[in-house]
């Protein structure tokens, strides 16, 4: 039977404690969007171009004893984020992670090798932050899936309000993840007010949408989405069309 492999182990500390959360792939991880995928920096590669996949576990270590584990790969899923038409056949959900750097001008180098990708250092996705404004949270940001150049995912970590692993969420769904970009996830970290999400003409986008956030005092998070019409030939932003709570 195939043994675990560890991705990336980082010490954290909780309310005074030092533990260890370790990604951890089940079972050897396949390389993904790889040198000889020829659409390694383009579509549904793009974000994560020289990567690894399989079924991908958080494991949380306390004094050497594993006492919690979270899978991760169940938040790998494109229908969080974008309206897709029904599938008839019903695929298992794969991890991705991007693994190695991707250089300037690795576009233009037709003869790099995957040998040659693997002799970088190996890129880090453990990045501790508090993300709930409540200064005893902490996460960090998994990217889940590449729509047209925009990154999204979840922040994965522990909270005041729950203190197990889990994906975050906003205050108005408790119980579904929240799925923002990589950028807007940044805003979160740093308070601030709001971040974009779709610019007019951005792929063609006929609208220019943005994320709202607010952060009572009590911790947690509040996001709304507000659309906006796209004027003069997606250009410039028109007027509000709607706002919704996520």
């Amino acid at each position: 039977m195939a043994e675990p492999v560890i991705r990336e182990d980082k010490k954290v500390e909780i309310n005074g404690s030092e533990e260890i959360w370790r990604l951890q792939w089940q079972t050897p991880p396949e390389l993904e969007c790889s040198r000889k995928n020829d659409d390694w920096y383009t579509g549904p590669c793009m974000g994560f171009s020289y990567g690894e996949s399989g079924q991908l576990d958080l494991v949380r270590i306390k004094n050497g004893h594993e006492t919690e584990r979270l899978h991760l790969t169940q938040f790998f899923d494109e229908d969080a984020v974008i309206s897709l038409p029904p599938s008839k056949t019903s695929e298992p959900k794969i991890a991705i992670l991007r693994k190695w750097p991707v250089l300037k001008g690795d576009f233009d180098k037709t003869e790099l090798e995957d040998e040659d990708i693997h002799r970088r250092r190996q890129l880090d996705v453990i990045s501790i932050a508090d993300y709930n404004n409540d200064s005893v949270s902490r996460g960090f940001f998994l990217p889940t899936i590449s729509v047209a150049e925009h990154e999204y995912g979840v922040v994965i970590g522990v909270t005041r309000d729950n203190p197990n692993l889990h994906a975050f969420n906003s205050l108005a769904n408790p119980k579904l993840p929240l799925y923002l970009q990589d950028t807007q996830w940044a805003a979160v970290r740093l308070k601030k007010p709001k971040a974009i999400n779709w610019t007019c003409g951005d792929h063609g986008s006929e609208d220019e949408t943005e994320e709202i956030f607010h952060y009572p005092k009590a911790g947690g998070i509040e996001v709304a989405e507000r659309t906006y019409s796209c004027e003069d030939g997606f250009s410039y932003r028109g007027k509000l069309l709607s706002e919704t709570s996520k």
